[in-house]
């Protein structure tokens, strides 16, 4: 049987560590190679990329470097950073800031509509230049950002081969906010267009889930949308064991902070727990894994409790291998959420994966608990400041009985969430095209 040749568009990918990257790589490591050759064309990222300004620099080289490795073939195509970003990274984030929200409004309106204000544009060129030279069956966009839609858009178009678009989130629909500037008007109006617009022309819509489905499905009619969940690698292949003795208690979060949840209620509770138990530093701590990259979100943890910061430890990206090794000192896992808000957070599978029990607040009685309850994990749930204090209380006196906490997880119904397994609903859907 002859192989399908698949294209991967994907402006984040590994070395640079974030869900948007994980997806692609995903399916870059496990569609079934007895079917399918697999090319991805991404960003070159410095090895570092530790802090937004990392994110922003150029790329240490100038030309494409392509690679070929077991999983395929991966391009990395050079970055140059717009004028805005050379300004955030010449001049800082604190000046400028004025000219640098004119520039964004102006780059984020005509980007989809002329090559010159898009600093992707890289990506587009040499997959036009591979598509030339070899004939593909599929394109595959993954976004965001969302401007790699246009491309696939423009591709299939023009070298004749099918599409899809993978929405890791929403783009247009997922715009919550009540109340919009004039600015955000506009460039939501004509998001909506371009969005309309490339779509139409996919021969399949992807996302990552339910809920996102059901939104994409108002906005963009007669088109068929299929649910691929992001999952986990399983590379460990076995859930991180939980019984070393461990002298501190500590309760880990991992990743992005996002406006609808409530740190704040979270951390009001720790507080009330560490006044009434006295604990030390050198007893209690809080890791925000991850959130030195995002200075904002880390302002808003420090200015939640004034009493807690002294229990908080921030550290840079981690690369997922080295993850285990930081969690396995872990009593907790934080899952922060809303109720009804029935969002899914990337990091519920790696949590999964990771074999902790969850401390859940702010339940969304929705898709996350639904994870949670369906492998069996033996998750801690807290609404209020005072339920916050009282379990806490409760898994601490554990805790110091057994120095760890343990989870009796069920591997295989952890296993249903990892990416290898995803995978194969995203061979299904192609092998139908």
């Amino acid at each position: 049987m002859e192989k399908k040749k698949v294209l991967i568009l994907a402006h984040d990918f590994p070395p640079y560590v974030s869900v948007g990257g994980m997806r692609p790589y995903g399916w870059f490591k496990y569609l079934n190679k007895e079917k399918y050759e697999v090319t991805v064309i991404t960003r070159s990222w410095n090895e570092k990329v530790i802090s937004a300004l990392d994110a922003i620099r150029p790329s240490s080289n100038k030309a494409v470097i392509s690679e070929v490795l077991e999983a395929g073939i991966v391009y990395r195509v050079p970055y140059f950073p717009n004028l805005r970003d050379r300004i955030i990274l010449k001049f800082g984030l604190n000046k400028l800031v004025f000219i640098r929200r004119i520039l964004s409004f102006f780059i984020d309106l005509f980007k989809h509509s002329f090559f010159f204000f898009d600093s992707s544009k890289e990506i587009y060129k040499q997959a036009d230049k591979i598509l030339q030279e070899e004939v593909f069956d599929f394109i595959i966009a993954t976004g965001e950002p969302f401007i790699l839609f246009k491309y696939a858009h423009l591709l299939s178009k023009k070298h004749q081969v099918k599409w899809i678009g993978d929405y890791r989130d929403g783009w247009t629909t997922n715009q919550r906010k009540a109340a919009l500037s004039i600015t955000e008007k506009v460039l939501l109006k004509n998001y909506r267009v371009k969005e309309l617009k490339y779509v139409r022309s996919a021969s399949l819509i992807t996302t990552a889930a339910q809920d996102y489905k059901v939104e994409l499905q108002k906005f963009i009619q007669n088109k068929e949308i299929k649910v691929i969940l992001n999952g986990f690698i399983t590379d460990k292949n076995e859930l991180l064991e939980n019984k070393s003795s461990i002298k501190k208690f500590e309760i880990s979060y991992l990743g992005t902070l996002y406006g609808h949840q409530n740190v704040g209620l979270f951390l009001q509770g720790v507080e009330a727990f560490l006044i009434e138990s006295k604990l030390s530093t050198d007893e209690f701590q809080i890791n925000f894994i991850g959130m030195d990259f995002y200075r904002e979100q880390k302002e808003r943890v420090l200015n939640s409790s004034n009493f807690v910061v002294p229990y908080l430890n921030f550290t840079e990206k981690i690369p997922f291998n080295e993850l285990p090794q930081i969690i396995k000192n872990t009593s907790l896992l934080l899952l922060l959420s809303k109720k009804d808000m029935n969002w899914l957070n990337a990091k519920i599978f790696d949590y999964l994966l990771f074999n902790r029990r969850v401390l859940f607040i702010g339940n969304d009685y929705g898709i996350l608990e639904k994870l949670l309850i369906e492998s069996e994990n033996t998750s801690i749930y807290a609404d209020e400041v005072s339920a916050i204090h009282s379990e806490l209380n409760k898994v601490y006196e554990e805790f110091k009985q057994k120095s760890f906490l343990a989870n009796e997880n069920n591997s295989a119904k952890v296993f249903q969430y990892s990416r290898e397994n995803q995978t194969k609903y995203l061979e299904e859907y192609l092998d139908l095209l």
